[in-house]
């Protein structure tokens, strides 16, 4: 299952999945389109998608969508939670302050309403893996200017997210959050439209960029922590531009051992904690 299928990186993991076999069923607010990206990928690779409207800014879309999808295919493995807005760009004492709010509640909220519906038939079926799209530099140095709500709500799904962890240890169901950097998508239109005076230097030229991303590494992670191999990770925070496999293999004994992949204030005793010393 993948909110926000139509387009974008929905989309794109959606044919993923299409291509390896997959039953696919993928949401969208625009149903016709959600429906015309399934009929594309189910003639592209042969398997069956399909493409629904949800609206995961509302809890009960959500959970009727997981029901619909759980009686038609008779369990649920992977859910997928990339649906998000933008929301309002600028400087946060001139944005719309309910545009902000609503922002906050779609992007948290979505993944929320995900996982309270999901989780329940994959522990029926006894495994499951949960992953939810962060962004807004949350993978990288330094967060967006200029996004506050999208940042603050990009980091909120990251706690969330070992939150859930937490929740679900001791089962075979994990939840983890993947950083895909930037990716044209046209996803930050809202940025061009606001202008470089509003939106600033840094996060205009960032919406104006169209050059091509590599997902390659976005794929790898993506397969590794949908797979049975990955059952050691949980409540991380992995970055498409920064991680792979091979890393997440060499490193996976400090990665266990403390916060390494998890949203934490970065500081002596943290840096030490992962070095394994004091200094």
């Amino acid at each position: 299952m993948i909110t926000g299928g139509s387009r974008g990186i929905g989309a794109q993991i959606a044919e993923w999945m299409a291509e390896a076999g997959a039953d696919v069923a993928l949401c969208g607010r625009d149903g016709d389109a959600a429906a015309r990206t399934a009929a594309r990928l189910s003639d592209s690779h042969g398997g069956r998608v399909m493409g629904d409207s949800c609206d995961v800014g509302q809890p009960d879309s959500v959970a009727e969508w997981v029901q619909d999808i759980d009686e038609r295919l008779g369990r649920i493995d992977i859910a997928v939670a990339n649906a998000a807005v933008f929301g309002p760009v600028g400087p946060l004492d001139a944005v719309d302050l309910s545009a902000w709010l609503e922002t906050v509640a779609v992007d948290v909220g979505g993944v929320a309403s995900l996982a309270h519906s999901v989780l329940p038939v994959m522990h029926r079926n006894g495994f499951g893996r949960l992953v939810a799209l962060s962004g807004g530099g949350v993978g990288g140095p330094r967060p967006l200017a200029r996004a506050s709500a999208y940042v603050t709500s990009k980091a909120a799904v990251c706690a969330l997210v070992e939150v859930l962890a937490l929740e679900l240890a001791e089962t075979d169901v994990t939840v983890n959050a993947i950083a895909p950097g930037a990716v044209p998508t046209g996803f930050m239109r809202g940025a061009l439209d606001a202008g470089p005076d509003l939106a600033g230097d840094e996060l205009f030229a960032a919406a104006r960029d169209s050059t091509p991303a590599d997902l390659d590494g976005l794929r790898s992670l993506f397969s590794y922590l949908v797979s049975d191999e990955s059952s050691w990770v949980n409540g991380r925070v992995l970055s498409a531009r920064w991680d792979s496999v091979r890393t997440l293999e060499r490193d996976r004994s400090l990665i266990e051992a403390g916060s390494r992949l998890r949203l934490r204030r970065v500081d002596g005793d943290l840096y030490g904690e992962l070095k394994g010393d004091s200094s």
